[in-house]
């Protein structure tokens, strides 16, 4: 666990919305464990060589679109002694009492994608009490994906469906299956929740090749990616404003490596 330095926001792409600001918590925590899994691989290339071009396009290497199912994506379970992971609740050999909070949840829905209807995509359902608190789905490949290329992005489609949330949104990820190196944790700027509107999509992207290891020990690598994750935490005292309180849901939805304007 590593609390990162505050930065700006680095990129966004909002579908339908305005400027994008920020927050100035950050949390990260890299884990070689999700709490488990749902449903067939997200990972694969595809996509050819078009003729007529001098280089064949980028074929995708992350396929996360949550048509019929969760795709082995599952709430992090990491007990946090700094901040409270909501996902540990779900986790029974946790040790962790509720104490009066409400277990979160994160399933596979049938409804839209991305503002398609007729295909799935996941959701979360958490009951914030206060600051300093987050909830992290995330995914394990069942291999490290090469995501080194230059100017590809890792493109995250988010929808707050109900509540009011104040704090940010963080997307991470991390490389290295084992040695000294495994699952080293680099996570990108917080987008502010300011770009989040009931009802619609956003889209967030990522530059692999931009980040750095959390752990200075560590030495982060995006051609060994392991672990993707996007993190819904509650913003610090420091802030100012009440302390986050009740129950807010999101969607998450096709998650896919690619050249922007591809």
């Amino acid at each position: 666990m590593k609390v990162l330095n505050f930065r700006w926001l680095l990129l966004i792409s909002v579908i339908g919305l305005g400027t994008a600001g920020v927050v100035s918590t950050n949390v990260g925590c890299g884990s070689s464990s999700s709490g488990g899994s749902d449903g067939g691989a997200g990972t694969g290339g595809h996509g050819g060589t078009g003729g007529g071009h001098d280089a064949a396009p980028y074929a995708s290497m992350l396929n996360f679109t949550f048509d019929s199912n969760l795709q082995g994506w599952a709430l992090s379970t990491y007990n946090d002694a700094t901040y409270f992971n909501f996902g540990v609740l779900t986790d029974p050999d946790s040790g962790v009492s509720a104490n009066g909070k409400v277990v979160p949840t994160f399933v596979w829905t049938a409804d839209d994608q991305a503002g398609v209807a007729g295909h799935g995509s996941a959701k979360v359902d958490v009951t914030y009490t206060d600051y300093n608190q987050y909830i992290d789905p995330t995914v394990n490949l069942s291999s490290p994906v090469d995501l080194s290329t230059p100017g590809v992005f890792v493109y995250f489609n988010i929808k707050l469906v109900s509540g009011t949330f104040n704090g940010g949104i963080q997307l991470h990820i991390s490389s290295g299956l084992s040695g000294p190196n495994a699952y080293t944790y680099a996570a990108q700027f917080f987008n502010a929740t300011g770009t989040l509107h009931q009802g619609q999509w956003i889209q967030l992207a990522l530059d692999p090749n931009s980040l750095v290891a959390s752990d200075s020990s560590k030495t982060f690598d995006p051609s060994q990616i392991v672990q993707l994750g996007v993190q819904f935490t509650t913003g610090s005292a420091q802030d100012g404003g009440a302390p986050p309180a009740g129950e807010v849901v999101f969607q998450i939805d096709t998650i896919i490596d690619k050249k922007p304007g591809a």
